[in-house]
């Protein structure tokens, strides 16, 4: 398990879910940890809500199921961006 407060940027576009670093240095910490990824929305299997925290499921490219816990700002509106997926 790790974390990162305040250190990743979360972007929903139509076709994909982006977890990166916001600085060159937390994407370098965060590729360490399993943190960076980019998914296509196809490929996310679950998105709940468990209080505050995000919690979303998702097939990588070699079919491994991952799942990562996210607290952002506004945490219905990113299970709102992943549900229209």
């Amino acid at each position: 398990m790790a974390g990162a407060s305040n250190a990743l940027e979360v972007t929903v576009t139509p076709h994909e879910l982006h977890i990166k670093g916001i600085y060159p240095l937390f994407t370098s910490i965060g590729e360490a940890f399993g943190m960076i990824h980019r998914v296509p929305l196809s490929k996310v299997i679950s998105v709940s809500m468990k209080k505050r925290k995000v919690e979303i499921s998702f097939r990588t490219q070699d079919d491994r199921v991952l799942s990562m816990g996210l607290y952002v700002r506004d945490s219905s509106k990113l299970k709102q961006a992943l549900g229209a997926a």
